[in-house]
């Protein structure tokens, strides 16, 4: 005989309705972030429509002209296709709607004011840099070598973690916390 608590659970068993919940799909807009996009966009359209409005290319390989993909081998066929196609193009262009410019020109502004972020140097990665350039100046290759390389950084990674710190703002912080590790001979050196 069964117990009482499956015999309660089966008389109270729920059928999932699946048919239903098919019908009832959210349709979800794009979150935009940017306030300039937020202002000029238009939610009765969709996607792909708000972009070509707003002169921004929905899809970038659709977008790049012809010339910059090149196939491996055309013949001759293909050449005279091309040149159809790109005159049959030329001859149907109808009415086109006016892109909105006012996004890409405000892009641009911001694109243009940006400042680029500097590169947080650790303490430590810092000293390590300081101990290599003090012993080896420029030849990044012994670098490579030296024992104090735990990572197995190659030379070209030893070259851009020395002279990013080089050229970094927190240069002085780090002389102030490690003194007598890099000279000003050395650092001149290397600008150079």
């Amino acid at each position: 005989m069964t117990g009482v608590r499956k015999k309660k659970s089966r008389r109270n068993a729920q059928i999932k309705n699946i048919k239903g919940m098919r019908k009832r799909k959210k349709i979800i807009n794009p979150s935009i972030g940017d306030a300039t996009l937020k202002q000029h966009w238009d939610t009765s359209k969709t996607l792909q429509q708000n972009m070509k409005h707003l002169g921004l290319a929905f899809d970038s390989n659709k977008a790049t002209p012809s010339g910059l993909a090149r196939p491996k081998k055309l013949k001759k066929k293909d050449l005279l296709k091309q040149e159809l196609m790109a005159e049959n193009e030329m001859t149907m262009e109808v009415e086109k709607e006016p892109i909105n410019t006012a996004v890409i020109d405000e892009f641009s502004k911001q694109a243009a004011n940006g400042q680029k972020t500097e590169r947080h140097i650790a303490p430590g990665e810092a000293k390590f840099a300081m101990e290599l350039i003090q012993t080896h100046s420029t030849n990044y290759k012994a670098m490579a070598r030296d024992k104090r390389n735990k990572y197995q950084h190659t030379p070209k990674q030893l070259q851009r973690k020395c002279e990013g710190l080089l050229k970094s703002s927190q240069l002085n912080k780090y002389k102030e916390m490690y003194p007598g590790l890099l000279s000003d001979d050395v650092e001149t050196m290397d600008d150079e």
